[in-house]
């Protein structure tokens, strides 16, 4: 595949998690743009001393992150996939090619 690197930005239940998806190294990273927005870094989500208040959009926030997991998955299975379809390619044709004798 020609994209390398993909950031995307996945919202459930009203909450956005950006992952960016490395295709060369099959990874992914939850990100954020950095203070300037130039760039995204490692998101750096923080879960301490709150309140029972809390509790309910924390678990909003985890359910949008395993959406966003779970898409992140979908699409690195995709694009394995695809690369494996690509290597085979040639070599399936390559035998054809000697077994029909052209």
């Amino acid at each position: 595949m020609t994209k390398n690197l993909e950031i995307k930005t996945i919202e459930h239940e009203g909450i956005k998690v950006s992952i960016a998806i490395n295709y060369d190294k099959g990874e992914a990273t939850l990100v954020e743009q950095d203070d300037k927005k130039t760039t995204y870094v490692p998101k750096k989500w923080l879960f301490s001393t709150r309140t029972l208040d809390y509790m309910n959009d924390w678990l909003r926030i985890l359910r949008a992150q395993i959406a966003a997991v779970e898409e992140c998955k979908r699409l690195l299975e995709a694009d394995l996939a695809e690369k494996s379809r690509l290597k085979e390619e040639p070599v399936i044709k390559s035998v054809i090619k000697s077994v029909m004798g052209r």
